[in-house]
């Protein structure tokens, strides 16, 4: 019975330990930045074809705290890109490939225990990632506020071919952050251990030399049933944020809407946008980065019906007469012709339809009993109506 006792508190204890750890308020962010690429053999004959530079930075997204370590690291694909063979992948202090920055080394840190070659598979829901490194920088401290901070500069090789070179890298969040945590990583200090989230898990950090933002396969506007369709593919994103849709009636060009990007993709995309309200208009894309920059597609130019666009015709059968009952959201001159079941033209009239509800009689009655198209010669009121005369 002592011995029972012994235990449960025993456990208690380190249920208590386990706890007393707590997870400050403060918040942390993370990224990867200040890429350098050089296409440079850096090995002399392979495998390598250049190698490629890029920073971790972090701040605070409020106040400022005191960190005394940091485990952290990063993971990379290994089809395009190595450590290179000095260190190579083994587990050591320092490593010659990993600087700190001139910040965290006068603050007494170093990054101990390195392993760049931990084989971790995981995926960003864009690229998949074999490698991942992770070390401690401890035995320092220092103060990090919401102004971005260096912590340490990465080289690795890049293996190519292709665009980037290197391929991707990310950054997970630490073990109570998102996105992709990793409970290996962490920012702890006097006040307990800080969440810190990632801005480079979801869109990676493309390692190689410079890309195309977004590689358009192509870009339509085509006529439906319901207005004008909008499509279009990428076949490589990096760092894209949205597409802007714009439309030009008149002279003036407008934003209709927003598409959300893919971000960072190597594999074709593709996307679509309805405008109900369709009319003759030009279209074009905006296409918008991460970083505010932009690039205009070309512009494609449609006459579709659009959602405020609806006909109907009676009485049908028809005898003598019938009604055409037009509803538009524009003025428009057309002329509607009918065709016999030989699609031979037997009358046309000329005719105007308003802005709103426009009745149009049609006199049918020197016309033979049988089946007839009633449609319209301008494209941008598409009348198909089929009819019966009957007497």
């Amino acid at each position: 019975m002592k011995r029972k006792n012994f235990t449960l508190k025993l456990l208690a204890f380190v249920v208590i330990t386990v706890f007393s750890q707590k997870v400050n308020a403060q918040l942390c962010e993370w990224r990867l930045g200040n890429k350098v690429y050089s296409a440079v053999d850096p090995d002399a004959g392979g495998p390598a074809v250049g190698s490629v530079q890029f920073t971790l930075q972090m701040h605070t997204t409020t106040s400022s705290i005191t960190v005394t370590q940091i485990s952290t690291g990063f993971s990379y694909q290994s089809a395009k890109a190595m450590v290179p063979t000095n260190p190579g992948c083994v587990t050591i202090s320092a490593p010659a490939n990993i600087t700190l920055s001139t910040a965290f080394a006068t603050a007494g840190f170093s990054y101990t225990s390195v392993a760049q070659c931990n084989v971790n598979s995981q995926n960003n829901g864009t690229f998949a990632f074999d490698r991942t490194a992770s070390g401690t920088l401890d035995i320092g401290s220092i103060v990090i506020n919401t102004t971005w901070v260096d912590v340490f500069t990465v080289t690795l090789w890049t293996l190519g071919p292709g665009v980037p070179e290197g391929g991707y890298a990310i950054i997970n969040s630490t073990e109570f952050g998102t996105p992709g945590a990793l409970s290996s990583y962490l920012i702890s200090g006097p006040g307990g251990d800080y969440q810190a989230n990632s801005l480079t898990f979801t869109n990676a950090l493309p390692l190689g030399s410079a890309i195309l933002p977004v590689l358009f396969t192509y870009f339509n506007a085509n006529c439906n049933d319901k207005g004008t369709l909008l499509s279009w593919e990428t076949a490589t994103e990096s760092n894209s944020d949205y597409f802007e849709i714009q439309k030009n009636i008149a002279g003036s060009w407008k934003v209709v809407d927003k598409v959300k990007a893919a971000g960072n993709s190597d594999i074709a995309r593709q996307y679509q946008y309805l405008d109900l309200d369709g009319g003759n208009a030009q279209y074009r894309l905006r296409q918008v980065d991460l970083d505010n920059s932009s690039v205009l597609t070309d512009i494609r130019a449609t006459s579709c019906e659009g959602k405020s666009f609806s006909t109907t015709l009676y009485p049908v059968p028809a005898k003598d007469k019938m009604t055409l009952v037009v509803r538009s959201d524009r003025a428009v001159t057309t002329t509607l012709q009918i065709m016999d079941a030989g699609g031979k033209m037997v009358k046309q009239l000329r005719t105007n339809i308003n802005n709103g509800n426009t009745n149009i009689i049609i006199d049918v009655s020197s016309l033979a009993q049988g089946e007839y198209m009633l449609m319209s010669t301008e494209p941008t009121i598409r009348i198909n109506k089929r009819f019966v005369i009957v007497r």
